[in-house]
């Protein structure tokens, strides 16, 4: 797999594609959740779509088309 972007998209959250080894693009959001009151925090993967028949229409589409189509 590969990471195409990971961006700050809120307090606690990340966004980002992956492109797997198989051609599948997958569009996801982690979010941080802190477990204590130490920095210590916990990742969950909030969302987790296929987005390979439209991975064109999205902001970053000539980034992904960098990776995928070579």
């Amino acid at each position: 797999m590969v990471l195409v972007y990971l961006l700050q998209s809120g307090a606690e959250i990340e966004s980002g594609v992956l492109l797997s080894a198989g051609g599948p693009v997958y569009d996801f959001d982690l979010r941080h959740i802190r477990m204590r009151a130490s920095t210590e925090r916990t990742v969950l993967i909030e969302r987790w779509l296929d987005i390979t028949d439209r991975w064109q229409t999205t902001p970053f589409s000539s980034e992904i088309a960098d990776l995928y189509l070579t």
